[in-house]
């Protein structure tokens, strides 16, 4: 969505924070990608899934996945716009 990782542009969030964010902005903007987001990061689909959805996307977008980061960025005119 654009902006900078310039640390007065992030705030930190919960993973259930980042993937409400992911679905508010799927909900208003209508991303696929936001959707993918929000159900890997709420758990309501595995890795295999993720795959799955991913390859439907043409598979050249990045989806990182790291099960033991407790917080996530993300950045404050995105959190602020929902």
């Amino acid at each position: 969505m654009g902006g900078s990782n310039n640390p007065n542009n992030l705030v930190s969030l919960t993973v259930q924070e980042h993937a409400q964010a992911h679905k508010k902005l799927y909900q208003k903007y209508g991303k696929e990608e936001d959707r993918i987001a929000w159900t890997t990061l709420s758990g309501r689909v595995n890795k295999e899934e993720l795959l799955r959805l991913r390859s439907k996307l043409g598979g050249n977008k990045v989806i990182k996945l790291n099960p033991h980061r407790k917080t996530s960025e993300f950045g404050r005119s995105q959190a602020f716009k929902l």
